[in-house]
């Protein structure tokens, strides 16, 4: 099939241990998508927009498969249960995002050992997504805090803070990096909007990044717990 054409000596032997512990992995071209993907569909199917050669989408998908084969619990089985409990802020959009993201953290360090450049790990370049659109979105957030509703505005916060945290990564681990973003340029001026929840927001993400567990239904347990303890949902 074409997307197979994306396989290379790089994300091969990935691949195929991949096959070796079981897991069914067909291709697929779905045009109404803008990206790449992996969705486990009784067995998993990797698509993408076109067929265009893309080494390193195809190493990104194939991590994401390896990790919930090491444990890591899809955004199905995250929203079903966490739903239930704060169904406000766990709809399914958001947990697909933030569960996306804490996968990122745990797939860096493989991406950058099959010989990737971190800078190609995402489709869709942090300095980009920084300048154009999380600096502006986050000067909105500041300036309009007191109109807007809690729970949207803590679902940003949340995700920024993650993004940010992931883009930091990139200079950390890999010196050479032209994307790399520094985390504070985010953290501290989401703390204009409340400091305390911005600390514990960080703290729990730092938390996941330094500890080798791919559990994160623990992550989402904490989160529940914070979110239910804080003052800002309650002002």
């Amino acid at each position: 099939m074409p997307l197979q054409k994306s396989l290379n000596e790089k994300n091969q032997e990935l691949y195929t241990s991949l096959l070796k512990q079981g897991f069914e992995i067909n291709f697929e071209i779905d045009p109404s998508v803008s990206s790449w993907y992996a969705q486990p569909k009784f067995k998993y199917v990797i698509g993408a927009p076109t067929d265009e050669l893309n080494h390193t989408a195809m190493a990104h998908e194939l991590l994401h498969i390896k990790l919930e084969g090491m444990g890591f619990e899809n955004s199905i089985n995250i929203y079903k249960y966490f739903n239930e409990k704060t169904n406000e802020i766990f709809d399914a959009n958001f947990v697909g995002n933030l569960n996306n993201s804490l996968a990122h953290f745990k797939m860096l360090d493989d991406f950058i050992q099959m010989g990737y450049s971190i800078d190609d790990f995402l489709q869709d370049t942090p300095r980009e997504y920084f300048v154009k659109d999380m600096i502006v979105r986050l000067a909105f957030l500041i300036q309009d805090e007191l109109n807007h509703d809690k729970v949207a505005l803590l679902k940003e916060i949340i995700l920024m803070i993650s993004t940010a945290k992931l883009f930091n990564l990139y200079k950390i681990k890999q010196d050479s990096t032209t994307e790399g973003v520094h985390e504070d340029i985010i953290i501290i001026t989401l703390k204009k909007i409340n400091e305390n929840i911005i600390n514990e927001l960080n703290n729990l993400f730092q938390e996941w990044i330094d500890t080798n567990t791919l559990t994160n239904q623990f992550f989402f347990q904490k989160l529940t717990d914070l979110i239910e303890s804080s003052e800002f949902m309650k002002t």
